[in-house]
């Protein structure tokens, strides 16, 4: 299986799982699709850099039910990119 072609069955088998009540993590679909964890990473990253607006959380991947989870996962998003800048900026070596 090509890297294009995960992306696509990926992207049809995430849109059975809207929601994160319905959310699938990387290693379930790994073993859907016969590859490890990272390179079902590598193929949401892609498909996200494609502008496919895929949530995650601690329970998995998945499609938004609704504009509101969009907001809240971007809001998470945030608090961590600020939380990681501060643990960098207080990092001494």
């Amino acid at each position: 299986m090509t890297l294009t072609d995960l992306r696509m069955e990926l992207k049809a088998t995430l849109e059975g799982h809207k929601g994160s009540d319905q959310a699938i993590t990387a290693g379930k679909l790994g073993v859907i699709f016969g590859v490890n964890e990272r390179v079902v990473r590598l193929a949401i990253r892609e498909l996200r850099r494609n502008h496919e607006v895929i949530l995650s959380s601690g329970a998995g991947y998945y499609y938004p039910e609704n504009p509101q989870q969009i907001t809240e996962w971007l809001a998470g998003m945030r608090r961590r990119l600020i939380e990681d800048a501060v643990t960098r900026r207080d990092v001494r070596v």
